[in-house]
C-alpha cells in the first residue's frame, strides 16, 4: 500500500498524463459504495439424533422431535439461527446458543421424561404429593437446596420406593422421619426394608441444663491473663468442695446477671444453611453458661458441637428403630 501511495500513485501516467492518486481522489473516490458488513458464514453439518433427543452443534445441544431418534439430519447454523433438515424438509428451527449452552423444547420430549429433562421441580413435587402428604413434604425438604436440580435423583429414588413397597408404607416412613428431622432417602429405604415405618417410638425429653459429654470442669479452664491497665472483670468464684474439717465455707461474690442473649437473623439463617438449625434450641442456654463460666472460644465451640453430635446420635437411633423385625418382602 505504501508503494502504491508513494511511488506508483505519484508517477505521471503515460496515457492520462496525470498522477493516478490524484485522479482517484478527484473522480473515483466519491463514487465507491460503503464497505458491506462481514458475511455471516454458516456452518453445515450432518448430525445423528441421540437417545436424549438432542444433537450437538458448535459445542451446544439442541432438542429434536422424538420421531427422529437414531436418524441423521442436516444442520445449517449461523450466528442467529440453527435450522435442522431431514430429507430436504425443515423439521426444527432453534436460536443459536453459546458453547456449553442447551436449547430444549418441551414438545420434543415424551410426556414421562419432560419433568426430568426440563428440571421441572414443581412437577416433581406435585407427583410426590399424589403418593401422600408426607411424601410431598419430604420431596420439598429434599429439594431445599441452592442447586435443587442436583438432588432430583433422590426424588426419583423415592418414587422407586413407592413402586416397590406401595404409597402407604412410604408415606408413613416419611412422616416418621420428618418428626425427628431426618431427611435421607437411604434411611427411608432402610426403614421399609426392616418394616419399622409404623413402629411406636418414644422420644426422650431433653434434660434442662444437661452437661455435654465433652464439657470440661470449669476449674480446669485456664483463663488468659488480663493486660495491664485493664479493668478487672467481675468473675464468679468457684466454691471448692467441702473438706470435712468443719471450717466455714468462704463467701463468694454473686455474679452479675447476664444480659439477654439475642440471636441475630443472619446467624439463624447461616445455621439453617449449614443444616445446624436445631442448635438454636440450646444456643441461648449455652451462651449463658459460657458467660458465667467464662469459657474460651474453643471450649464453647466444642460444647456446641458436642450437643449437635449427641442430638444427631439420638435421632439416628430413633429412626433406626428395632433391629429384630422381619424384613419386608417387596409387593408384587
Amino acid at each position: 500500500m505504501r508503494w502504491c501511495d508513494v511511488v506508483a500513485g505519484q508517477r505521471l501516467h503515460g496515457t492520462l498524463q496525470a498522477r493516478p492518486a490524484q485522479v482517484f481522489a478527484d473522480k473515483e473516490d466519491g463514487l465507491l459504495l460503503p464497505v458491506p458488513a462481514a458475511y455471516d458464514v454458516p456452518m453445515f453439518k450432518t448430525c445423528k439424533v441421540h437417545r436424549d433427543f438432542h444433537i450437538e452443534i458448535g459445542r451446544a445441544l439442541y432438542s429434536i422431535p422424538k420421531d427422529y431418534i437414531g436418524q441423521y439430519v442436516d444442520v445449517r447454523a449461523d450466528s442467529m439461527l440453527v435450522k435442522v433438515f431431514h430429507r430436504g424438509q425443515v423439521i426444527k428451527v432453534c436460536p443459536r446458543q453459546r458453547p456449553g449452552g442447551r436449547w430444549t423444547d418441551r414438545d420434543d420430549l415424551p410426556q414421562e421424561k419432560t419433568a426430568y429433562a426440563m428440571r421441572d421441580l414443581d412437577r416433581l413435587i406435585a407427583g410426590a404429593r399424589r403418593h401422600g402428604a408426607n411424601v410431598g413434604v419430604y420431596a420439598e425438604r429434599l429439594l431445599d437446596d441452592p442447586m435443587p436440580w442436583t438432588r432430583m435423583r433422590m426424588i426419583y429414588r423415592l418414587f422407586g420406593l413407592v413402586r416397590r413397597y406401595g404409597p402407604d408404607p412410604v408415606d408413613a416412613a416419611c412422616g416418621r422421619t420428618l418428626d425427628v428431622d431426618v431427611v435421607s432417602v437411604t434411611k427411608i429405604a432402610s426403614m421399609l426394608d426392616k418394616a419399622t415405618e409404623t413402629a411406636t417410638i418414644t422420644v426422650p425429653a431433653p434434660r434442662s441444663g444437661a452437661t455435654a459429654r465433652f464439657a470440661r470442669d470449669p476449674r480446669r479452664v485456664r483463663h488468659p491473663p488480663r493486660s495491664a491497665g485493664s479493668r478487672p472483670a467481675t468473675t464468679p468464684q468457684i466454691r471448692p468442695p467441702p473438706t470435712g474439717t468443719g471450717e466455714p465455707m468462704p463467701r463468694t461474690r454473686r455474679a452479675a446477671a447476664a444480659p439477654n442473649d439475642t440471636i441475630s437473623p443472619e446467624l439463624k439463617q447461616t445455621l439453617r444453611t449449614l443444616k445446624l438449625g436445631k442448635m438454636l434450641d440450646t444456643l441461648p442456654e449455652r451462651l449463658a453458661l459460657a458467660r458465667t463460666q467464662q469459657l474460651p472460644y474453643v471450649d464453647f465451640l466444642e460444647l456446641l458441637l458436642a450437643d449437635e453430635v449427641s442430638r444427631r446420635d439420638t435421632n439416628s437411633a430413633i429412626a433406626a428403630g428395632p433391629l429384630c423385625r422381619p424384613r419386608r418382602r417387596p409387593s408384587a
